[in-house]
């Protein structure tokens, strides 16, 4: 007769399930049900369903979170752009904590156009999440839309000649047009070709790049209102400074139309 050993572990292992599963299970709570708000304001003004205000205004959105009645204290909001399906990358304008008084606030510039926004309660273990409804706003620009241009030269096939290519990028509600004069400055300015501007493409670009200097090995980043005017700024840790270096954002969070241009 053979005789089988059973291991310690193994014996707390089974009096454990015994004990769990021969228990009275708990009835588990549901999260409450919860509604958003979103309220958008400027300039102290509480502005109507697709108001209007002017290019480099500070817009502030407001939501409210409360779940029967009572203000939701604990949790973040996403502020996103109520035009897409999925509120990522860079369709999701920022999140915030909220306040004692249940609400959540994000400041920022938006850029000229048309947009859309809401707000969505993070989910919790306690509260459920809610989306708010739509925010329209426009933002309108007087005088000139900025733009950027740069000439690129690509040598061609033919030794000794070569192509001259200019990209226009400009801000706006449509793409830029007109033409795009290249000029000889070693032959007295002489024009050697004004060709129109090609059909634009838009989208979330950048009309002039900047790489912000930090210290050695930067390796986390935070954002966070550091310098009190009510726009995210962002913070930089930098590993063998042992340093932080803090970027103000001095135009704000903007969501802006842009729109590229070649020539040739």
């Amino acid at each position: 007769m053979k005789i089988r050993r059973v291991s310690l572990s193994l014996q707390i292992s089974a009096f454990l399930t015994v004990f769990f599963c021969g228990g009275v299970l708990r009835a588990w709570a549901a999260p409450a049900a919860t509604t958003t708000t979103l309220a958008v304001t400027s300039g102290g003004n509480t502005l109507a369903p697709g108001g209007s205000i002017a290019s480099g205004s500070v817009v502030s959105l407001t939501a409210t979170v409360t779940a029967s009645g009572n203000s939701v204290t604990v949790g973040q909001v996403s502020f996103c752009d109520a035009s897409v399906t999925y509120c990522t990358d860079i369709h999701l304008l920022g999140t915030a904590q909220l306040t004692s008084a249940g609400k959540a606030t994000l400041n920022f510039i938006p850029g000229i156009g048309n947009h859309s926004y809401k707000a969505v309660f993070i989910p919790t273990t306690s509260d459920a999440t809610s989306t708010s409804g739509t925010a329209t706003l426009t933002v309108t620009h007087s005088g000139l839309y900025p733009s950027t241009t740069t000439l690129q030269s690509i040598p061609s096939s033919v030794a000794g000649t070569y192509t001259l290519t200019s990209m226009v990028g400009g801000i706006g509600p449509s793409a830029p047009t007109g033409a795009v004069s290249f000029i000889d400055t070693s032959n007295g300015n002489s024009v050697l070709s004004a060709p129109t501007l090609g059909t634009g493409t838009a989208g979330p670009n950048f009309l002039s790049a900047t790489n912000v200097p930090t210290g050695n090995a930067p390796e986390g980043i935070a954002i966070g209102d550091f310098n009190g005017d009510g726009i995210s700024d962002l913070a930089v840790t930098n590993f063998d400074s042992n340093t932080v270096t803090v970027l103000r954002i001095v135009y704000g969070r903007c969501r802006i139309t842009g729109w590229m241009l070649g020539s040739a």
